[in-house]
């Protein structure tokens, strides 16, 4: 089920934060900020960090040109919400990779006992 997250009218006008939307949805994110879309893997989201105010966040994500991407306007407990889904969705991604691995590395063993027992 896809989860999305953006500024609330009122973050708008107080922190003069564009209107932008971060999508999750599988394994992947879509960041639409005006004309502006970034997308890609959930991965890339792994740095993101939240820096909550007295009111409104502002969500930092770092960009591989070394400067970060901050969005604003978005509720704090909003904001962390986002945070936890962002970090459980990277966590699922690394599980499932490390499984894969484990998966693909024991498969040798699984052979060598197979054709052991055989003999």
């Amino acid at each position: 089920m896809p989860q999305s997250w953006g500024p609330t009218a009122p973050g708008r006008l107080f922190t003069r934060s564009a209107d932008w939307k971060l999508a999750l949805a599988g394994g992947q994110f879509l960041l639409q900020s005006g004309s502006t879309k970034i997308d890609g893997s959930i991965l890339n989201l792994e740095k993101l960090r939240v820096e909550p105010g007295n009111f409104w966040a502002t969500v930092r994500l770092p960009q591989p040109s070394g400067l970060d991407l901050s969005l604003d306007g978005i509720p704090n407990s909003t904001a962390k919400e986002m945070a936890t889904a962002v970090a459980k969705a990277v966590k699922r991604i690394r599980i499932a990779e490390l499984i894969q691995g484990l998966s693909q590395a024991t498969r040798p063993v699984s052979q060598w006992a197979v054709k052991a027992r055989e003999a």
